[in-house]
């Protein structure tokens, strides 16, 4: 087909406008029908005459050879020029066959993925196309360097990350981090699990390094050891460790060793022993070095029959109860007073941190005990009692604060000091002004935690009784001593405080606030109106009322309980017991049997509570003390640090097993004071809560975040905008807190074969 064109005509079907001296002729077909089928495409020019069409005979020729032609218009392919004739011909070269259309991997060969276009030229705005792919080899981009998150890293590694600054919005660099090795110094240890088999960890971790650090003279901040160190231990002790190693038949007995002071304690060790079963009911039906070992009670057993004791099951024996007789092992050594025989006490040395042994078969760790020795009491130094010094002297015992044993009381024979002790050793008119005793000052009393004051003389003087000058009522005239408050004396410097004095006020008024108060067949009947404001309430006094008498009978082994009827108890004595023969057994104005108190069981009670006369504290009950010549009730002991870590706060002396936990380190920072309900505890502070913190410190959260989600940390970071195949496998992944406490994703198999073989990023965003 030939096709002629004036010179001013634009091109047409995509043909550019060609001079009037060319023509133009398509040798395979019309442009209309042309496809990429097609194999080759020639394009001729040459003159073009005035009139009609001519043929290429009569054309003039334009080239001699193919250079000639380059730079003239041809159809839109490539190919090459050729002069045939003095005509310029081109000619377009083969190009490959139709590609295999596909829209995804499922139309492609095994091996094989679909690559879409990038985009669609044919495809116009709403209306359907069709813009297939074609079937490639998958091209795998090279494995990423440096890491974006732990999971990158090899086992015991960490990925550290350092980005450059990156200004919101703008474009940033990519931010791959490095991996590096994480772990303990060499030879440190946090834990038993950080050494090796035969090792334990000593000292473990430290939480005072954590906010125990000082900056010294150069600025640098000095902190105590973080760590512990892995020691080799002996390996278990010989013997046995409880009854099931033994055979029938035997028992095994545990014996301890002393530990030498700032020595480790040696582990104890056990031994099989045969087991006695000589058939008792008393220690006293056993052999020397037996104890009668209770097994079982008659249910016929009489509980008011005698003698009775109790067994161990809490049941009475009162000759229905038999058990066996089994030796008894003195242990070596002792871990409280009730290890050693009247008049000894338990020296426990200070224990060190000896190493505990850790059986890796068990997973269980074994601590040596810390035992003390059997120390007896040294009698007092000096006099004990007035009878010892000569006549008119008195003996004064001082008791000082014990921070060793043995700690002796000192007595010492004084003469008698002049002056009054109260104000009835006054004459009429004269009151007993007592002075401060700087001679003789306040001991603090180990066992309480209490001042103990010796008496403090006064003179007898023609004035008024200061504001507070009484103890009991007997020591004013009006018979009542209001103790409200202490007197203005000063406490030594580092010392305790003398004890408190009230003061002489009026006697309350009539009435009474306890059944005592009245007379027999009388019981005090209270009635208290409502108090909302706190210390607006005045005395509550009650008034005796006649009770209907009731079938309250005496009863109990010893004759100490009052009820409505008999009732059985267990027959062991108690000094107060004896004051009740004193008491009325009745019913109160609820009709509820209990004792009435008289003043002949007040007077006798107050006798066994401290209320006698006495010059030392030897003539006074059982928790009291002789103070100001006058036994008086002991307070409750103070709370105090103990345990054999320091780890108990509780008011006496409490023994305890010796495992180290790293927490306990951290009451080195609490208080151990008494709570609001009377009990010792630990009292929380500032620097108590940040050592717990950095022992547990509170849970970490992690996000996801990146520009593609490929990040596991634990705020949003920004990141360059680039995806990769394997960033698909994080989305079916868990983001959280790794064993080495870091955010990071979550390592499993799937995830594993993931970022071995990713998917394609073919028809990915």
């Amino acid at each position: 087909m030939s096709v002629e064109r004036e010179r001013t005509e634009q091109s047409v079907d995509g043909i550019v406008t060609t001079p009037a001296s060319l023509r133009l002729r398509v040798a395979a077909g019309t442009l209309a029908s042309m496809t990429l089928a097609l194999t080759a495409f020639v394009v001729t020019t040459g003159a073009k005459s005035c009139g009609s069409s001519s043929s290429s005979d009569d054309e003039d020729p334009i080239c001699k050879v193919a250079s000639d032609c380059e730079g003239l218009p041809h159809i839109a392919c490539e190919g090459t020029w050729s002069c045939d004739n003095g005509q310029c011909n081109f000619t377009c070269e083969q190009i490959d066959p139709e590609p295999t259309g596909c829209t995804s991997n499922s139309d492609c060969d095994e091996g094989l993925v679909c690559e879409l276009p990038a985009a669609c030229p044919a495809c116009k705005m709403a209306a359907p196309c069709t813009c297939p792919g074609e079937c490639k080899k998958p091209v795998v981009d090279p494995p990423p360097t440096g890491c974006t998150s732990d999971t990158d890293c090899a086992f015991g590694q960490q990925c550290l990350i350092a980005c450059p600054s990156c200004m919101p919005g703008a474009v940033c660099p990519p931010c791959d981090g490095q991996c590096v090795d994480v772990g303990l110094p060499p030879g440190a240890c946090q834990s038993d699990a950080d050494c090796k088999d035969g090792m334990v960890c000593v000292g473990g971790f430290n939480p005072v390094a954590l906010i125990a650090c000082e900056p010294d003279a150069n600025g640098e901040m000095n902190c105590p050891p973080k760590y512990g160190t892995c020691t080799y231990v002996d390996p278990p002790p010989t013997g046995c460790q409880s009854d099931a190693e033994c055979k029938d038949g035997y028992a095994c007995q545990i014996i301890c060793a002393p530990c030498l002071p700032g020595a480790p304690c040696p582990p104890c060790s056990g031994e099989c022993l045969p087991v006695t079963t000589t058939t008792c009911a008393t220690d006293a039906d056993c052999a020397a070095g037996e104890a009668c070992v209770i097994d079982s009670c008659d249910a016929n057993a009489d509980p008011a029959g005698i003698p009775c004791f109790m067994a161990e099951d809490g049941t009475t024996n009162c000759g229905g109860c038999t058990g066996t007789c089994q030796a008894v092992v003195e242990p070596v050594g002792c871990s409280s007073d009730l290890d050693c025989k009247p008049g000894y006490y338990c020296a426990i040395e200070t224990c060190p941190k000896a190493p505990c042994y850790f059986d890796p078969a068990t997973g269980t760790e074994t601590c040596p005990s810390c035992t003390g020795t059997c120390t007896p009491y040294e009698d007092t130094v000096g006099c004990s009692s007035d009878s010892e010094c000569a006549e008119g002297q008195l003996c004064e015992i001082m008791c000082p604060v014990c921070i060793t044993f043995p700690c002796p009381c000192i007595g010492t024979c004084t003469d008698p000091k002049p002056g009054c002790e109260s104000d009835a050793e006054c004459a009429a008119g004269e009151t007993c002004v007592k002075d401060v005793c700087p001679l003789a000052p306040c001991v603090l009393d180990p066992a309480t935690g209490e001042a103990v004051c010796p008496p403090c003389y006064g003179t007898c003087q023609a004035t008024e009784p200061p504001p507070y000058d009484c103890q009991v009522d007997s020591d004013c005239k009006s018979g009542y001593c209001a103790i409200e408050m202490c007197t203005k004396i000063a406490c030594q410097e580092g010392g305790p405080c003398p004890i408190c004095f009230g003061y002489c006020s009026e006697p309350q008024p009539t009435g009474c606030t306890m059944d005592a108060d009245c007379a027999p067949g009388q019981a005090c009947a209270i009635a208290c109106p409502a108090c909302f404001a706190p210390g607006g309430c005045g005395p509550c006094i009650g008034t005796c009322v006649d009770v209907e008498p009731t079938g309250c009978v005496v009863t109990g082994c010893s004759g100490q309980i009052c009820a409505a009827q008999q009732m059985a108890s267990t027959c062991e004595w108690q000094p107060e017991y004896a004051c009740y023969a004193f008491a009325n057994c009745t019913s109160d104005s609820a009709g509820q049997c209990g004792w009435q108190k008289t003043p002949e069981f007040v007077a006798c009670m107050d006798e066994l509570n401290g209320g006698g006369l006495c010059n030392a504290d030897t003539a006074c009950p059982a928790g009291t003390a002789c103070i100001n010549g006058k036994c008086t009730q002991i307070p409750q002991p103070s709370c105090q640090v103990t345990g054999c870590s320091g780890e108990i706060c509780a008011a006496e002396e409490t023994a305890s097993i010796c495992i180290w936990k790293e927490e306990f380190a951290c009451y080195a920072f609490a208080n151990c004071a008494t709570a609001a309900d009377g009990s010792c505890g630990w009292q929380k502070t500032d620097e108590y809560v940040k050592c717990m913190e950095a022992l547990n410190p509170p849970a970490k959260t992690c996000v996801v975040t990146g520009c593609s989600g490929q990040l596991c940390a634990e705020k949003a970071m920004i990141t360059t905008c680039e995806y990769k195949p394997e960033y698909q496998c994080f989305k079916d992944a868990k983001c959280g807190v790794q064993a080495d406490g870091n955010c990071g994703w979550t390592k499993t198999d799937a995830l594993s074969a993931c970022l071995s073989n990713p998917p394609s990023s073919a028809g990915m965003p």
